[in-house]
Protein backbone atom coordinates (compact mmCIF):
# COMPACT_ATOMS: atom_id res chain seq x y z
CA UNK A 1 0.00 0.00 0.00
CA UNK A 2 2.96 2.27 0.45
CA UNK A 3 4.16 1.80 -2.44
CA UNK A 4 1.01 2.63 -4.21
CA UNK A 5 0.60 5.56 -2.67
CA UNK A 6 4.05 6.64 -3.54
CA UNK A 7 3.43 5.75 -7.35
CA UNK A 8 -0.39 7.84 -7.22
CA UNK A 9 1.61 10.82 -5.59
CA UNK A 10 4.20 10.40 -8.43
CA UNK A 11 1.73 10.63 -11.05
CA UNK A 12 -0.30 13.31 -9.92
CA UNK A 13 0.39 17.03 -10.92
CA UNK A 14 -0.01 19.37 -8.51
CA UNK A 15 -3.49 19.93 -6.98
CA UNK A 16 -4.76 16.53 -8.19
CA UNK A 17 -7.16 14.27 -6.53
CA UNK A 18 -6.32 10.88 -5.22
CA UNK A 19 -9.79 8.84 -4.50
CA UNK A 20 -9.55 5.49 -2.25
CA UNK A 21 -13.45 3.81 -2.43
CA UNK A 22 -14.39 0.98 -0.21
CA UNK A 23 -11.08 0.67 1.26
CA UNK A 24 -11.23 -2.66 4.00
CA UNK A 25 -10.49 -1.46 7.64
CA UNK A 26 -9.38 -3.40 10.83
CA UNK A 27 -9.40 -2.07 14.40
CA UNK A 28 -6.24 -4.25 14.71
CA UNK A 29 -3.79 -6.46 12.78
CA UNK A 30 -5.27 -9.52 14.40
CA UNK A 31 -8.68 -9.13 12.85
CA UNK A 32 -6.70 -9.41 9.49
CA UNK A 33 -7.21 -13.15 9.69
CA UNK A 34 -11.18 -13.06 10.72
CA UNK A 35 -11.45 -10.41 7.63
CA UNK A 36 -10.05 -13.05 5.21
CA UNK A 37 -11.26 -15.93 6.45
CA UNK A 38 -14.99 -14.56 5.89
CA UNK A 39 -14.88 -12.32 3.09
CA UNK A 40 -15.78 -14.65 -0.23
CA UNK A 41 -14.12 -13.30 -3.04
CA UNK A 42 -10.72 -14.10 -0.30
CA UNK A 43 -12.13 -17.41 -0.59
CA UNK A 44 -11.91 -18.00 -4.12
CA UNK A 45 -8.96 -15.86 -5.13
CA UNK A 46 -7.24 -14.78 -2.36
CA UNK A 47 -6.75 -11.04 -3.26
CA UNK A 48 -8.09 -9.12 -0.65
CA UNK A 49 -6.84 -7.47 2.37
CA UNK A 50 -7.35 -4.99 4.82
CA UNK A 51 -5.15 -2.41 7.31
CA UNK A 52 -5.94 -0.01 10.18
CA UNK A 53 -6.99 3.20 9.38
CA UNK A 54 -4.30 4.35 11.21
CA UNK A 55 -2.02 2.84 8.32
CA UNK A 56 -4.23 3.87 5.66
CA UNK A 57 -3.61 7.43 6.95
CA UNK A 58 0.19 7.15 7.08
CA UNK A 59 0.52 5.73 3.56
CA UNK A 60 -1.14 8.42 2.23
CA UNK A 61 0.10 10.90 4.01
CA UNK A 62 4.06 9.64 3.88
CA UNK A 63 4.05 9.98 0.27
CA UNK A 64 3.39 13.57 0.40
CA UNK A 65 -0.75 13.38 0.15
CA UNK A 66 -3.30 15.61 1.77
CA UNK A 67 -5.80 13.68 3.37
CA UNK A 68 -9.09 16.09 2.64
CA UNK A 69 -11.80 13.73 3.54
CA UNK A 70 -12.15 10.14 5.36
CA UNK A 71 -15.94 8.56 4.74
CA UNK A 72 -16.61 5.95 7.54
CA UNK A 73 -18.72 2.89 7.04
CA UNK A 74 -22.28 4.77 7.19
CA UNK A 75 -20.51 8.81 5.96
CA UNK A 76 -21.26 7.62 2.77
CA UNK A 77 -23.76 5.20 0.40
CA UNK A 78 -20.12 4.41 -1.30
CA UNK A 79 -19.15 2.28 1.63
CA UNK A 80 -22.83 1.42 2.67
CA UNK A 81 -23.39 0.06 -0.76
CA UNK A 82 -25.54 -2.08 -1.65
CA UNK A 83 -27.96 -0.25 1.14
CA UNK A 84 -29.49 2.30 -0.71
CA UNK A 85 -30.43 5.85 0.88
CA UNK A 86 -34.00 4.68 1.23
CA UNK A 87 -32.84 1.15 2.77
CA UNK A 88 -30.80 3.05 5.31
CA UNK A 89 -33.52 5.07 6.40
CA UNK A 90 -35.84 2.12 6.79
CA UNK A 91 -33.59 0.69 9.16
CA UNK A 92 -33.45 4.64 10.98
CA UNK A 93 -37.06 4.18 11.31
CA UNK A 94 -37.46 0.87 12.05
CA UNK A 95 -35.06 1.00 15.07
CA UNK A 96 -36.36 4.54 15.97
CA UNK A 97 -39.94 2.36 16.04
CA UNK A 98 -39.40 0.53 18.64
CA UNK A 99 -39.16 3.59 21.10
CA UNK A 100 -41.34 6.33 19.45
CA UNK A 101 -43.72 4.10 17.58
CA UNK A 102 -43.90 3.69 13.74
CA UNK A 103 -45.58 6.91 12.53
CA UNK A 104 -42.48 9.27 14.85
CA UNK A 105 -40.42 7.12 13.40
CA UNK A 106 -40.88 7.39 10.19
CA UNK A 107 -40.65 11.28 10.21
CA UNK A 108 -37.74 11.10 12.59
CA UNK A 109 -35.63 9.18 10.01
CA UNK A 110 -36.49 11.37 7.13
CA UNK A 111 -34.71 14.43 7.03
CA UNK A 112 -31.33 13.93 5.47
CA UNK A 113 -29.70 15.74 8.79
CA UNK A 114 -30.83 13.21 10.37
CA UNK A 115 -29.71 10.44 8.48
CA UNK A 116 -26.42 12.35 8.19
CA UNK A 117 -26.16 12.44 11.84
CA UNK A 118 -27.15 8.83 12.45
CA UNK A 119 -24.69 7.45 9.55
CA UNK A 120 -22.03 9.39 11.27
CA UNK A 121 -22.67 7.97 14.77
CA UNK A 122 -22.39 4.90 13.25
CA UNK A 123 -19.31 5.19 11.67
CA UNK A 124 -17.84 5.85 14.63
CA UNK A 125 -18.65 2.44 16.59
CA UNK A 126 -18.90 0.02 14.17
CA UNK A 127 -15.75 -1.86 13.91
CA UNK A 128 -16.75 -5.36 12.13
CA UNK A 129 -13.55 -6.62 10.68
CA UNK A 130 -12.97 -5.22 7.20
CA UNK A 131 -15.70 -2.46 7.03
CA UNK A 132 -15.50 -0.19 4.29
CA UNK A 133 -14.12 3.60 4.36
CA UNK A 134 -12.90 5.75 1.47
CA UNK A 135 -10.53 8.45 0.73
CA UNK A 136 -10.53 11.74 -0.83
CA UNK A 137 -6.67 13.45 -0.88
CA UNK A 138 -4.79 15.61 -2.94
CA UNK A 139 -1.19 16.89 -3.94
Amino acid sequence: MDLLCREVAWVLRPGGIFLATREHVISRPQDLETFLNNHPLHLVYGGENAYTLKQYRQAITGAGLTIRKTFGPYDSVINYFPLTRAGFREAMASVLARVVGKSLAARLARPPWMQFLVGRLRSLVYRAPGRLYSFVASK
